[in-house]
């Protein structure tokens, strides 16, 4: 009974709302408020909503951000993202607006050589107000090209000492090395049957569409649109569809208010729109406080140019793809253009922070990156025999290593480890070491990459609080996923480095096809039965071992490193000093305690898991 007269008492609270809502919408008929925000025409251009013409129109004409200016009644102008262009026309109906860089229409009679100006001329969409069209593709406009190189391209010559091409033309990649410069400039093909010359298309512009609600409906009803600024927000003139959309907030307070005293929401009220990430937002802010040790910035069009479009796959992680490019001054890169990104770009930040305070020839060296609308990207050095791990995860493989060569990996790697561990100001915690992420330069160098879910600690603290285990299967410490085998700390990556280890002197794969009598053994503690009898297995395909003292020291500094407890890991330092002196001094470890594990998942994998506790 308490109950339904407490539910009438917020029916009738709703319904007198609903009353006073309604008297104040229709009391508002008679109001002229919007009366001059009929439409403007600036040259052959009609604007009306959400566009409104600055000193013609009041701001509540429009949409902010959508200001048009109209100079002597000529052109239409507007600036979107800092660049300003000419509006050659709009489709109120589906949303889309040509227009072309008003820095370009205005100087496709200028001669002269103005390379530093033209940098305007890439636009970044990162105020969601705007988006391209469907259908687009992009011209790639060198400038300050010599005048040698303007007479043998003459026909593409376009302006201010420029020459554009379309990018899949052949002369890219001879241009690149010529001019001093390059920008990116869209154009729409979506509906060319043939593609003309380069200054026509620029001439012609691009589509953008923009974002928001349609007004169409509301014209069409004999209504206008417009901005209103009492709630910061936008509304519809047509007063029925205005009293709508109040109408509808104030019954959502009213249903929380009743809702709350009743204490049916337990805990706090939180909207979405109060902890959405903005990743771009989140980028910016980090290059405003590591500007100066952050490295080079790239714009989308260079990252373009330098892997020819993308053209060059060599090959696919986790996150992301990698191409081969190539820089204006000759030298190759590997350019990692991230996928499946987070929101707020976290392991983009992560990536580009860790490797741009590290300088070390066991670490791989970032030469740059891109931010540019939703894609990221990182530049790094070229490796020429790419991973580790097609050396030693596929069975069959003819490429082999010697044991010379195995052993400065293993120490090259630890070498970098003990680096990032100890010799950086803050100490660097990798937590993703494995053979894919091992990469390995002309003369078989090991460089650590893939710094993705890489951890910083600022004061180098015994041990690192972590919200999730992140790793990759078959390679991560037990006290990653389950805390109570100790504290999480740079014992971890000691962990991942010595199943590594294993994998190089045995090889997973071709162990686990041996070990026929035993198909869910435990990688390790099969490798340490054999090494108690005397019996390790060599693996051809890996390399062929004349001193099997060595594969010795590999096994036992391997088990050593996977110990259950981190406490009982040697550090990094321990484990160069034991890799570089005699395997006599090597004690034989004791055994891992860690239950077995499916073969499915302890074989060389690029897998990532998260984990958010151990089993019971």
């Amino acid at each position: 009974m308490i109950k339904s007269l407490y539910f009438s008492k917020c029916n009738i609270i709703l319904f007198k709302l609903i009353l006073l809502l309604q008297f104040k919408l229709y009391s508002s008929l008679s109001s002229n408020h919007f009366g001059d925000c009929i439409t403007k025409t600036c040259g052959d251009v009609n604007i009306s909503y959400p566009f409104y013409v600055i000193d013609q129109q009041k701001s509540y004409c429009g949409y902010p951000g959508f200001e048009v200016i109209c100079k002597d009644e000529k052109f239409p102008y507007i600036n979107i993202s800092g660049v300003t262009f000419v509006i050659k026309n709009v489709s109120y109906e589906a949303q889309t607006l040509q227009v072309i860089n008003s820095m370009l229409l205005e100087s496709f009679d200028d001669k002269t050589a103005c390379f530093g100006a033209f940098q305007g001329l890439n636009l970044t969409l990162n105020n969601e107000k705007f988006k391209y069209g469907a259908k687009q593709s992009e011209i790639f406009l060198f400038l300050n090209c010599p005048p040698k190189t303007l007479e043998q391209n003459s026909p593409n010559w376009v302006v201010c000492g420029g020459v554009g091409v379309y990018k899949n033309e052949s002369r890219l990649r001879d241009l690149e090395g010529k001019c001093k410069g390059v920008v990116s400039v869209p154009y729409d093909d979506g509906e060319r049957a043939i593609i003309g010359n380069v200054k026509e298309m620029l001439e012609d512009g691009f589509s953008l569409n923009w974002l928001g609600n349609n007004c169409s409906t509301c014209r069409v009803s004999g209504g206008q649109c417009g901005y209103d600024q009492d709630i910061n927000g936008p509304s519809l003139i047509q007063i029925l569809a205005f009293g709508a959309f109040i109408g509808g907030t104030v019954t959502l307070i009213s249903l929380v208010i009743c809702a709350k005293r009743r204490n049916t929401f337990a805990g706090k009220v939180t909207f979405p729109w109060t902890t959405r990430a903005d990743g771009n937002q989140n980028v910016e802010a980090f290059l405003k406080i590591y500007g100066s040790l952050a490295s080079k910035r790239f714009t989308y069009s260079e990252i373009k140019v330098m892997t020819s479009s993308f053209k060059h796959k060599l090959g696919e992680g986790g996150y992301g793809t990698v191409y081969k490019g190539k820089l204006l001054d000759g030298r190759f890169v590997a350019v990692k253009k991230l996928k499946n990104l987070k929101g707020d770009g976290k392991e983009f930040i992560n990536e580009v922070v860790s490797i741009s305070r590290t300088n070390h020839v066991n670490v791989v060296a970032l030469l740059g990156f891109c931010s540019h609308r939703n894609m990221r990207a990182l530049v790094y050095e070229f490796m020429p025999n790419g991973s580790l791990e097609k050396f030693i995860c596929h069975p069959g493989n003819e490429q082999s290593l010697s044991r010379e060569t195995l052993i400065n990996i293993a120490v090259g790697v630890a070498k970098g480890l003990d680096y990032l561990h100890r010799g950086c100001n803050a100490r660097i915690l990798h937590f993703d070491i494995k053979p894919h992420n091992i990469l390995l330069d002309q003369e078989f160098c090991p460089k650590i990459s893939d710094f993705g879910l890489a951890k910083l600690s600022e004061t180098k603290n015994s041990f690192t609080s972590m919200l999730e285990a992140r790793g990759t299967i078959g390679y991560i410490a037990p006290e990653v996923f389950c805390k109570n085998f100790g504290g999480v700390s740079h014992k971890s990556d000691v962990y991942s480095y010595g199943m590594m280890v294993l994998d190089m002197a045995c090889g997973r794969k071709k162990v686990l096809v041996q070990a026929q009598n035993s198909s869910e053994q435990y990688f390790p503690d099969w490798i340490y039965d054999q090494l108690q009898h005397e019996d390790v297995v060599v693996t051809n395909e890996i390399t062929d071992y004349g001193d099997r003292g060595l594969l010795r020291k590999l096994i036992l500094m391997g088990l050593w490193c996977i110990q259950t407890y981190p406490s009982n890991r040697p550090s990094m330092n321990r484990v160069v000093e034991m890799l570089e002196g005699d395997v006599e001094s090597i004690q034989m470890p004791p055994k891992p305690i860690l239950c077995s594990l499916p073969r499915s998942e302890i074989e060389c994998s690029d897998t990532l898991v998260t984990v958010s506790s151990c089993g019971q």
